[in-house]
């Protein structure tokens, strides 16, 4: 886990980020995926389509902003 939590705004698109295929191999190949990974969990979910991975990628930074 990280020693200290992301607190602004600047902070917070770090700690978010997106992998862009084929970035993910795993033992059946490379996934054609988009992942959205954290500072603390690594990837915490994975989205066919470019623009649902950063939507929950802005999601997730809005919550941790807005509570």
């Amino acid at each position: 886990m990280l020693k200290n939590k992301p607190e602004n705004l600047d902070e917070l698109l770090e700690y978010w980020f997106v992998c862009e295929p084929p970035q993910i191999s795993t033992a059946h190949g490379d996934l054609f995926t988009w992942a959205v990974a954290n500072g603390d969990k690594g990837i915490v979910a994975y989205f066919l389509e470019r623009d649902d991975a950063y939507r929950f990628r802005l999601d997730q930074i809005n919550r941790a902003i807005n509570g």
